[in-house]
């Protein structure tokens, strides 16, 4: 079984869609990612509620880990005239020493108006900025409404790679169900929807008053094992937030340029560059970063 970890991030670029693509294509033993299934269950775009993964592989989301201001759960990168800048999602102050499931959105300020005259200066003169505009302003919108962090970055995930039209056969995990699942399991309970400390679960049942879902271990190489995983990689560029395991795989990934609206090409910027620039193309520059994706030996490094 392959297992892919990553925190749940705001909004995914393309180093995170190599990793999904990776672990859709489902290779333990490295070699290029050819072939990645865009055409099974949806997992991770709407629609996907209901339907039974057609792989073991799972994508772990470790949202039981502190929150770091150093993450991606919080901020996305996009194209600026100057270069890049990062849209900003505000946390609870109070929160951000707690673990990533339980961080709220900061609502005491207007924050989603300055995101969106943000998005729309750097983009307005994007070919495909008018046909998503309407759509894409209304997902970030509903972060204005919306408690929990992680719970945004899951309705952004969901709608983003609808648009893109990416579907995955890979099973998807929060840390924080699982953590909550072996809380009540011990407690000679059965869990039922999504719950974690101090929150309902989906069905809007009460959940039992155990302690907070803490990480069952805090290491990656336990946890990789716990799970029965024979191969398993972590989230892209996060040595500074997360604690490394030994026995991770890396990645060499190519990733392939298209044209932006401002001079240069900058490969880091998250998803929303990608559908402003290419719109309804971007299956090609989905197909091109699934071929340049290879596992890396150990004393290869990656990326």
């Amino acid at each position: 079984m392959n297992l892919l970890m990553m925190q749940p991030v705001w909004i995914p670029n393309l180093h995170d869609l190599a990793r999904l693509l990776w672990l859709d294509a489902g290779f333990p033993d490295g070699g290029n990612v050819e072939g990645a299934n865009l055409e099974g269950e949806v997992a991770l775009s709407e629609g996907s509620h209901g339907h039974k993964p057609l792989s073991p592989d799972t994508l772990l989301i470790t949202d039981c880990q502190t929150w770091s201001r150093k993450s991606r759960t919080h901020r996305a990168l996009i194209r600026t005239p100057e270069g890049t800048t990062y849209l900003n999602v505000p946390v609870v102050k109070e929160d951000r020493a707690k673990p990533i499931h339980e961080v709220r959105i900061d609502q005491r300020s207007n924050w989603i108006n300055p995101l969106l005259r943000t998005l729309e200066y750097n983009y307005r003169n994007s070919v495909f900025y008018d046909f998503y505009e309407p759509e894409i302003r209304t997902d970030l919108e509903k972060g204005s409404e919306t408690e929990y962090l992680s719970d945004y970055s899951e309705h952004l995930w969901s709608r983003i790679f609808t648009y893109l039209e990416l579907s995955f056969r890979f099973g998807v995990i929060r840390e924080s169900e699982r953590a909550w699942s072996t809380a009540q399991a011990s407690m000679g309970r059965s869990s039922s929807g999504r719950s974690s400390s101090g929150r309902s679960s989906m069905d809007g049942s009460s959940t039992v008053q155990a302690s907070p879902a803490k990480s069952s271990t805090a290491d990656p190489d336990e946890m990789a094992e716990t799970m029965g995983a024979d191969c398993y990689v972590q989230e892209w560029e996060s040595r500074h937030y997360m604690r490394q395991g030994d026995r991770a795989a890396t990645f060499s990934v190519d990733i392939p340029a298209y044209r932006q609206h401002f001079e240069g090409f900058e490969p880091d910027c998250c998803l929303l560059d990608l559908l402003f620039q290419m719109g309804p193309e971007s299956f090609r520059v989905v197909e091109g970063l699934a071929a340049g994706t290879q596992m890396m030996s150990d004393s290869q490094g990656g990326d």
